[in-house]
């Protein structure tokens, strides 16, 4: 029985760091003696070396494999007639990410600049720039919500879940409201004072309890009063 070796190193796309437990397996298990024997395939060890063998004259294609990671050379290495030894046969890894990105606007589709965005169970994060534009890279499978937040605003949708994430998801836009523009139209004016006298000292009223204190009085209309006639957030 006549058996040769295919090895070689497998690492992150900076070639220093290591990639260990990638399954490297050849064709038809690397022929009859090799698959009968377990040598057709491999894991790398924690210095991402790998060794595997195969049979006497073998013709197919060995790839590595690793759950999230994607490979260069993408579809493995072919192999012909095999007669000797192969060493060197390296491969980079990548783990895969996806971006999640959008826009925030205000309620007249105005971009919003410096709202930040969280991702939770180790996704990323990202603050909106002068486009209202946001950019976060979560990992392959990801699951998880995505939350706008920044003091004095409210945001619709208020977060967007995220289920296992296998693909870039764009134009994931929100609406950003400050809290003073009680109307929504995007402006903070008299439109807006409408509603704290029109609710004056009701107790739960349906809008402008900018002080969150259950009933409308003075304090509502001295945080109005902080931001009047804003007429871009």
């Amino acid at each position: 029985m006549l058996e040769f070796s295919i090895s070689g190193y497998i690492t992150e796309t900076d070639l220093v760091t290591a990639i260990a437990d990638v399954n490297v397996s050849a064709d038809n298990g690397g022929g009859y003696f090799a698959a009968k024997y377990g040598g057709g395939s491999g894991l790398t060890e924690s210095s991402g070396y790998y060794e595997i063998v195969v049979d006497y004259n073998w013709t197919g294609t060995a790839r590595p494999s690793k759950y999230a990671y994607s490979f260069d050379p993408n579809n493995g290495r072919e192999y012909i007639n095999v007669l000797s030894d192969f060493t060197d046969q390296d491969y980079t890894g990548t783990l895969l990410t996806y971006s999640i990105s959008g826009h925030i606007f205000d309620p007249n589709n105005r971009p919003l600049m410096g709202i930040v965005l969280d991702s939770n169970n180790g996704g990323g994060h990202d603050t909106t720039d002068v486009n209202g534009f946001y950019e976060l890279w979560v990992e392959y499978d990801w699951s998880g919500t995505v939350t706008p937040q920044k003091q004095g605003y409210y945001f619709e949708p208020s977060q967007d879940v995220y289920l296992n994430v296998l693909n870039d998801y764009t134009d994931k836009d929100y609406m950003g409201v400050r809290n003073e523009d009680i109307n929504v139209d995007g402006f903070i004016d008299g439109y807006d004072l409408w509603y704290i006298v029109e609710y004056w000292l009701q107790e739960n009223p349906p809008a402008g309890d900018l002080f969150e204190d259950n009933f409308m009085n003075f304090l509502d209309f001295a945080r109005l009063a902080e931001v009047w006639l804003i007429e871009k957030y």
